[in-house]
């Protein structure tokens, strides 16, 4: 049994309290507040102000129970349930989510076919749950001011960034106007819990000696999620910007002031009427492997991983526009962003090959290597969506490019990946104790491959990104790192 109380203390704000940045700009480009950029403006000022903080607690509390059967001399059989409680508090120390009763089953069954442990078959079942992020409560349960206005460029940029603002484009958008929510706002009081399911099946067999086969296949399905969407389109209230936590694709039930006489409304939206599909996440992979077993000489192995990751929703953060905000990414906000989101995911890479050994070539020394490749992960195209105005308001953040649908990874994917490591290792006495020196370079070949690109295909301005497609990360150079242990 295990209780954790956890509390996240966060002040976050704009340095300066202010933040100030500047776009070129076309008139009659289409803004994200609705507004169209006059005639004779081609530079504009984006002003933000956001304040955002409080104490939130989480606290949760587990037990696992676990036995294990041996039902003959070849067969073991082993079986164990784990249940959780997830108990997220806002900044007023209240519960906004508390989950409970999340049972998850564990089955495994390993088969010694031969009796001998030559060669055996296991397989394992698992139901994973999965928590709701402390960033949660920091986003969705704190206080938060945070709003953005549109300004012609038209004073100069002074020395810390800042100009006067004169010339206003259109309403100010507020996202959230710096009060605590009532908790009955917050969330769907129905919600259900975030879990996944995992199957893996594999067979292994000693051959030739030393060696072991593996043949290993592991699926995973997220079969529901946890995010926060709005209810604005819903319930007809447009530009509310009214976030609840909930599980995509299901129906919701929530309280608020519809009608505007200051008291809430208790609400029963259908999954029809809030338009949002459910999450899907599926992996498959399929794994070969081969190992020498270590014989104070030798040793190495080597995996084959075939994979495909695969859906709608990467899961708690994206790293295909780099929004670190667990639990409360910008996805499932309204409809049109999830548009086209159905594809491969960031983390689909679908071949990869991992070599590794060691070898005590003489007395006192050994030599290693390990070696990787990977092919490369999906590519998409990020843009201002041109019929959802809810959407649009979110800038680069739907599945489009200047006004053309491109679904998710369809753009192909970055280059393909290689590395290699080698070290060299020395062990010997030295007086009294023994002295272990050793020598690691690491990216040997010092590629200098891709890993990401910028794929984000429109400005804020709804303008062609000049950066679109460029890299914006790549492999690590050649490292060498020198060690020398000395024991008594």
């Amino acid at each position: 049994m295990d209780r954790e109380e956890n509390t996240s203390v966060s002040t976050r704000m704009y340095s300066g309290g202010e933040y100030f940045r500047y776009y070129a700009a076309t008139p009659g480009d289409v803004l994200n507040n609705g507004a169209i950029v006059p005639d004779g403006v081609t530079e504009l000022t984006r002003y933000r102000q956001f304040f955002g903080g409080g104490e939130f607690d989480v606290i949760t509390t587990a037990f696992y129970v676990e036995d294990e059967w041996a039902l003959t001399d070849a067969l073991t059989l082993r079986i164990g349930i784990r249940n959780e409680r997830f108990d997220n508090r806002n900044a007023q120390g209240n519960t906004f989510i508390k989950i409970t009763d999340q049972y998850a089953p564990r089955l495994g069954l390993s088969w010694n076919i031969s009796g001998e442990g030559v060669a055996k078959i296991f397989a394992n079942y698992g139901r994973y749950h999965l928590p709701v992020a402390s960033n949660t409560n920091i986003r969705l349960a704190g206080s938060e001011l945070f709003t953005q206005e549109w300004y012609a460029l038209d004073a100069p940029i002074a020395e810390d960034g800042s100009t006067v603002l004169t010339s206003k484009i259109g309403p100010t958008t507020v996202y959230d106007d710096g009060s605590v929510d009532d908790v009955r706002t917050t969330i769907d009081l129905d919600i259900e819990p975030m879990y996944q399911d995992e199957f893996i099946v594999g067979y292994e067999r000693q051959i030739f000696g030393d060696y072991i086969a593996s043949a290993t296949y592991a699926f995973r399905d997220l079969r529901r999620g946890i995010e926060d969407i709005t209810i604005d389109e819903a319930i007809g209230v447009s530009g509310a910007f009214h976030y609840v936590l909930a599980n995509p694709g299901r129906a919701v039930r929530t309280f608020y002031d519809v009608d505007g006489d200051s008291r809430l409304d208790e609400l029963n939206l259908s999954a029809e009427e809030i338009g949002m599909p459910a999450v899907k996440r599926r992996y498959h992979a399929a794994t070969l492997g081969l190992e020498r077993r270590w014989d104070g000489v030798f040793y190495a192995k080597g995996l084959y991983t075939w994979s495909h990751s695969y859906g709608n929703y990467e899961g708690m953060v994206r790293s295909d526009n780099g929004q670190d905000d667990a639990g409360i990414t910008t996805q499932y906000d309204f409809a049109g962003l999830v548009e086209g989101a159905n594809g491969n995911l960031p983390n689909d890479r679908r071949h990869q090959l991992k070599l590794w050994g060691a070898w005590a070539f003489a007395a006192s020394w050994q030599a290693s290597a390990a070696f990787q490749y990977a092919s490369g992960r999906p590519r998409n195209a990020f843009g201002i969506h041109p019929t959802d105005p809810h959407a649009a308001q979110y800038g680069a953040s739907s599945f489009y490019n200047q006004g053309r649908f491109v679904p998710r990874g369809t753009l192909g994917t970055t280059s393909e990946t290689f590395r290699l490591d080698i070290g060299l290792k020395y062990t010997g006495d030295l007086g009294r104790g023994s002295l272990t020196a050793r020598l690691d370079i690491f990216k040997i070949l010092d590629r200098d491959t891709e890993t990401e690109v910028d794929e984000h295909a429109d400005t804020a301005s709804g303008q062609a990104s000049p950066t679109f497609g460029l890299p914006t990360r790549f492999q690590q150079p050649r490292t060498v790192r020198l060690g020398i242990q000395y024991e008594l």
